[in-house]
């Protein structure tokens, strides 16, 4: 887990590691949340084993009062399911109208990415192509199957 205040600060008695979803998540369930994703788009297992780290240092307190921590539980959830990810083409002339319509709808096991116009995506990703007359393109978990989605309900369909 990682600490509220930096290592050495003199104005601190104790430093403490936020563990508290309140109006605002904690650091730690931000922290796991985004290494996770960075795992899922890197194919890096150093991000997944830092964020199996935070886990760990707050499994007892996860498991007895989940709901204290709930932005955690989610980061949990997005861990033990393996969810797809959705190449956005930000070169089609109505990807803002395809964002925003998604941004509409709670989907937090759907990572999204919206590489450059020409950028090749690398990793794990890589052969992962956009087509021009398409918004995006969801590639489910296995990564062997890539969906050229236009729509919401595209994208739900193939959740």
């Amino acid at each position: 887990g990682y600490f509220a205040a930096e290592e050495g600060a003199s104005d601190i008695i104790i430093r403490l590691k936020d563990d508290h979803d309140g109006a605002e998540p904690s650091s730690n369930s931000i922290s796991a949340m985004n290494l996770l994703r960075l795992h899922k788009l890197t194919n890096n297992k150093k991000y997944k084993t830092q964020a199996e780290k935070i886990f760990e240092i707050f499994h007892l307190r996860l498991t007895q009062i989940p709901v204290s921590m709930s932005a955690l539980t989610e980061a949990y959830l997005f861990y033990r399911q393996d969810g797809p990810v959705l190449l956005l083409n930000t070169s089609h002339p109505d990807h803002k109208e395809f964002i925003t319509e998604l941004h509409s709808k709670y989907l937090p096991f759907l990572t999204c990415l919206t590489p450059e116009v020409g950028q090749e995506v690398s990793g794990h990703l890589a052969g992962a192509n956009l087509t021009p007359s398409s918004k995006g393109l969801l590639i489910k978990s296995d990564q062997d199957e890539k969906v050229p989605v236009n729509s919401l309900e595209e994208v739900l369909q193939n959740l």
